[in-house]
């Protein structure tokens, strides 16, 4: 498996082009994935086991909350200065060929060029209605076995509630009731 930073090195030498619909339907590296979504910037999709998956829009609720989530900057900047909070735009690589874009997602040491990471130490997921479990379950393992992370936040519209699963104890998880505008 290549890390993340050798992938992002060889970007020099991936030719910067758009997939053809053909191509669209072959499996695709990271880099090639990330030369994709540097030409095609208004295009919201996810790299799943190689293959580009659209992503849904997301409500007015969905932004709400995870716009309030990203307030924990004022903290950060106090106590972890080399810490910034990401929103959507902004990937994670979960597994060689997968790349996600979470809600929001808190990374230290981060380029300010750089445009996804295989290192955050805390990914967050606002559920929307279309959500299954299973979809749900399959992010928490991806993101989990992420040595790095350290929580993961699954916030729910429908229940009004938040789980953490903290490192160590991903199985328990801790729900609390949340305020939504």
């Amino acid at each position: 498996m290549t890390t993340l930073s050798q992938n992002i090195s060889m970007l020099g030498t991936t030719s910067n082009r758009e997939l053809s619909e053909a191509q669209k339907n072959q499996r695709l590296t990271v880099v090639e994935f990330v030369n994709y979504i540097k030409n095609n910037p208004n295009e919201r999709v996810e790299l799943i086991d190689g293959f580009i998956v659209p992503m849904t829009g997301g409500t007015s609720n969905h932004s709400l909350i995870s716009s309030n989530c990203l307030d924990v900057k004022h903290f950060l900047r106090k106590n972890m200065p080399n810490c910034k909070v990401r929103t959507s735009d902004f990937g994670i690589q979960t597994k060689e060929n997968q790349v996600r874009y979470p809600d929001f997602s808190i990374a230290c040491n981060i380029d300010g060029d750089a445009i996804l990471t295989s290192s955050p130490i805390i990914v967050g997921e606002v559920l929307s209605t279309g959500n299954t479990k299973k979809e749900i379950s399959m992010k928490i393992d991806e993101y989990k076995n992420l040595h790095s992370v350290q929580e993961i936040v699954i916030i729910s519209q429908k229940t009004k509630e938040f789980t953490i699963h903290r490192r160590g104890i991903f199985l328990v998880g801790i729900k609390k009731p949340i305020l939504m505008a």
